[in-house]
């Protein structure tokens, strides 16, 4: 018997219909499924100017605006008072962890507010949070990571015999 996968495919998008089998040693699944940003849908009615950062916009003037970072999801502490706000809940490695010489300052800044508590909704151009608390914006930035469910909805898959 042969030790290896047989793989059975077909372009759908091509005049070729025919069904096509390659046996191979390895198979790896590139199918990128760090491409489709996530958006979570209470923050899709926001109405001011918005950017995933998979999808940087080098345009967008920042200056003198009031901007939101959404979902920065590896935290650390710089100042006393945010240890207890951004100390992770999980052990060191189970997220991705940021490297960034200026993250703990940026947070320190006098113009930075950090807000522990997460997006319940968007109203117009204001971020309402789950305790309740609003904060107008005119930037969101959504570090909210990507879709990684259904990335290949489009694979059919038969079980072996």
């Amino acid at each position: 018997e042969l030790q290896k996968w047989q793989l059975e495919w077909q372009c759908v998008d091509e005049n070729d219909a025919d069904v096509q089998t390659g046996y191979f040693d390895f198979v790896f699944a590139g199918l990128g499924p760090l491409r489709i940003p996530k958006i979570p849908e209470q923050l899709k009615s926001f109405t001011g100017k918005s950017v995933h950062t998979a999808e940087w916009d080098p345009t967008i003037d920042f200056s003198g605006k009031r901007v939101a970072v959404v979902g920065s999801g590896a935290r650390r502490a710089g100042r006393p008072d945010l240890i207890p706000v951004l100390t992770p809940k999980f052990v060191p490695g189970c997220k991705r962890i940021a490297k960034s010489e200026d993250y703990l300052e940026a947070l320190a800044k006098p113009n930075v507010t950090v807000i522990p508590s997460a997006v319940e909704n968007v109203e117009g151009t204001t971020i309402v949070d789950k305790l309740g608390q609003k904060n107008e914006v005119d930037i969101l930035v959504l570090a909210t990571g990507f879709d990684v469910g259904g990335f290949d909805s489009k694979l059919q898959r038969q079980k072996s015999k």
